[in-house]
């Protein structure tokens, strides 16, 4: 497991992004390094390292690894602004990383990355979970439900869903097999459904 950690810069370039499904695929792409999945990445020089994605204007965004447990997000941008958003992540790394400047930032002042701080709409809930659903991944949905469930706050989903509230955090915890009538009646009190389409 990892802590990913971001900079007020990513913070506010991450909710700044109009386009509401591409927020949340590169917000998942965040979680799922938190798991150990850092997709496609590079180093690019003096610690800092390149997520690149594969979709829309080749998103890019930059971190350090401290440790074994915190990735620092420096700063974002596209394929076409790479080159001086290198520089500014490998400046910004400096601060961090407490070379001499004379701003230094402490890890304690980061703002941990938490996907469910980005669920607040239910269209951002169901792009969320469609996002998941193109990962094929029962394990996946489950964990993404409960994040769900934790962002409308996990008691009133269990009342809705007619589940004991430990229950729910059992059958949605990650690596769980949770039965699909779960999924469902969670479903249901999210108030979100599962469609099919053909492949």
């Amino acid at each position: 497991m990892y802590t990913v950690k971001q900079t007020h810069a990513f913070s506010v370039w991450l909710e700044g992004i109009e386009d509401g499904m591409t927020r949340r695929r590169l917000a998942r792409r965040l979680e799922k390094a938190q798991s150990g999945n850092f997709g496609d990445v590079a180093l690019v020089g003096e610690g800092v390292s390149e997520m690149r994605e594969h979709f829309g204007s080749g998103w890019r965004r930059y971190y350090i690894q401290q440790g074994s447990v915190v990735i620092v997000m420096l700063g974002c941008g596209t394929k076409r602004t790479q080159k001086a958003d290198i520089t500014a992540a490998k400046k910004l790394a400096k601060s961090i990383e407490g070379s001499i400047m004379a701003r230094k930032i402490k890890n304690s002042e980061l703002k941990t990355f938490d996907m469910a701080e980005h669920l607040d709409t239910d269209k951002a809930i169901a792009e969320y979970i469609a996002i998941v659903l193109e990962e094929n991944d029962p394990a996946a949905l489950a964990d993404a439900l409960g994040t769900v469930a934790r962002a409308r706050g996990m008691a009133d989903v269990a009342k809705s869903a007619g589940i004991a509230r430990e229950a729910l955090y059992k059958a949605l915890r990650p690596g769980s097999q949770p039965r699909f009538e779960t999924i469902q009646r969670v479903c249901v009190a999210l108030g979100v459904r599962l469609t099919v389409v053909p492949a």
